[in-house]
């Protein structure tokens, strides 16, 4: 599943429906963070006042993701993708796929994860909460 455009609560529920969110025992939650998406941010804060979809731009809301306990219980591993651009500069704001493969090749481990079958180790570089 591929949801940049999201709040955390799509996964983790409201604490008015206990059973809302993602209730799939063992698996892994695959979330890049990019801050100065344009995508949910075309307006100042739009991800968040615009129909709430910050999960892919603000670091907060991955970690939020991460340490949830409803994600734990299920043993769901949420693994956060730092994907800043600032070594793209004059791609920082594309949404075009050659960046994600430049970014591939400069070390992130997303799209490799992405596509493996079975359980991903560890994302490189993880993002500290």
């Amino acid at each position: 599943m591929l949801a940049a455009a999201t709040p955390p609560q799509t996964f983790t529920g409201h604490d008015m429906f206990l059973e809302a969110g993602w209730l799939t025992q063992n698996s892994q939650l695959l979330v890049s963070v990019l801050p100065t998406d344009r995508g949910p941010q075309k307006v100042i804060g739009a991800c968040s006042r615009i129909g709430y979809s910050c999960l892919g731009v603000k670091k907060s809301d991955a970690c939020l993701l991460r340490s949830s306990s409803r994600l734990a219980n299920r043993e769901v591993k949420v693994l956060l993708y730092d994907f800043d651009r600032s070594a793209w500069e004059a791609n920082r704001k594309a949404h075009d796929f050659t960046v994600y493969t430049d970014q591939a090749r400069e070390g992130s481990t997303f799209q490799r994860d992405l596509l493996q079958i079975g359980a991903v180790d560890d994302a490189e570089p993880p993002i500290d909460c």
